[in-house]
């Protein structure tokens, strides 16, 4: 069944910088929860959920039903991500990959808690800028494709940058082996910190990463602490049914 929507226009309620923030937020990593934006920016969930709603009234987010019995999830309207003005379109989201994009920015919100100063550039971004690299300056074609793109990358406070990948599920050797040679050529990432979910996708990337002789680039770790977002999405699905089909825009990825 096709949902069709209402157009929402956005309108001139008074906006906090703290609302500024929060576009700006959703908008860099496409997507958010909630718990996430409550945690980030507000001081209860209580307050957030207010905000969140004023938001969604004024026309700058939209929230989204994507699991059942499971919170929304907020993305920007194009008039959000107008107002944010961080350079990216509002997110769209797939199913298949929300789960993933949500645990990234949970280890984003620890990585950046265990570095006092840092910052991070997300996924997004990232992606901005590689295709703004690889388009010729005249006419703006596709020169050629991005050979690969981090999860995100954490810039410490002496500005060294390093790059971070969370692994949702095991790649093919030849995968691994082809980012790992990416990582090795490039020169723009001090490091690479390889979160690994599950002990025995850990176990066999730290033995890739030895074999291939790049262990002085990249360490291979458990997560810290598991992240929210794959914690409350095992609940949500867990024998449940989503509600994708409803939802036109799950046919695309957050980009």
């Amino acid at each position: 069944m096709i949902v069709r929507r209402r157009r929402v226009v956005a309108s001139h309620a008074q906006l906090t910088t703290r609302d500024l923030e929060v576009l700006r937020d959703v908008v860099r990593f496409g997507a958010l929860t909630v718990q996430q934006v409550s945690r980030r920016h507000f001081s209860s969930r209580q307050r957030a959920n207010a905000r969140l709603a004023a938001l969604v009234a004024g026309g700058y987010l939209r929230g989204e039903r994507v699991w059942y019995r499971g919170p929304s999830i907020y993305l920007a309207t194009p008039a959000g991500a107008r107002l944010a003005d961080v350079g990216l379109p509002p997110g769209h989201l797939a199913v298949a990959t929300l789960r993933h994009h949500l645990a990234v920015a949970d280890l984003a919100e620890h990585l950046l808690a265990e570095h006092p100063g840092a910052s991070w550039v997300t996924e997004r971004e990232l992606r901005r800028d590689g295709m703004t690299a690889v388009r010729d300056r005249g006419d703006g074609r596709l020169l050629e494709g991005l050979p690969h793109v981090p999860d995100g990358v954490l810039v410490l406070g002496d500005g060294s940058r390093v790059a971070v990948e969370l692994e949702a599920s095991p790649k093919r050797q030849s995968a691994y082996e082809r980012i790992f040679a990416w990582y090795a050529g490039t020169f723009d990432y001090a490091a690479v910190r390889w979160f690994c979910p599950a002990p025995a996708v850990e176990a066999r990337l730290r033995k890739l990463v030895e074999r291939q002789q790049v262990d002085d680039l990249i360490s291979v770790e458990g997560l810290p602490r598991r992240p929210a977002a794959w914690h409350e999405a095992d609940r949500w699905c867990s024998g449940e049914k989503d509600l994708s089909g409803d939802v036109q825009t799950h046919e695309m990825g957050i980009l």
